[in-house]
C-alpha cells in the first residue's frame, strides 16, 4: 500500500469515528475547578468519559450590555418613557420616520 493510500484510509477511519459522535449542547458552571451541569440533557451519557470544549462568555460584553441598558433605561425615564406600551410605540415611531426618509 502507497504511502498516499495509508493516509487515506486513516483519514476515512478517523472521519467514520467523528460521524458517530454525539454533540450536545448545555449549559454548566465551574465551580472550585469542578464542571457542575446546570441543566441535564436527556440525552448526556452517565458513566463515561466524553470530550468537552468549553465556551467561556466574554465579561466585558456583559459589562458593556449591562451599561447601555442602564443608559437607555435612564434616558426613556428622562424622556417620560415609562410603560413597554411606550417603548413599543416609539420603535413604531421611528420605524415610520426610517421608512419615510428612505423611500420618499
Amino acid at each position: 500500500m502507497l504511502k498516499n493510500d495509508k493516509i487515506d484510509a486513516i483519514n476515512q477511519i478517523e472521519s467514520e469515528e467523528k460521524s458517530k459522535r454525539q454533540f450536545i449542547q448545555t449549559k454548566a458552571k465551574i465551580k472550585d475547578g469542578q464542571l457542575i451541569i446546570e441543566q441535564p440533557h436527556q440525552d448526556l451519557p452517565t458513566d463515561t468519559e466524553v470530550e468537552l470544549v468549553i465556551i467561556v462568555p466574554d465579561k466585558n460584553k456583559q459589562v458593556e450590555f449591562e451599561q447601555a441598558r442602564t443608559n437607555m433605561q435612564a434616558a426613556f425615564k428622562e424622556a417620560g418613557i415609562e410603560t413597554q406600551e411606550q417603548i413599543l410605540e416609539l420603535i413604531r415611531e421611528v420605524k415610520q420616520e426610517l421608512f419615510h426618509e428612505r423611500y420618499e
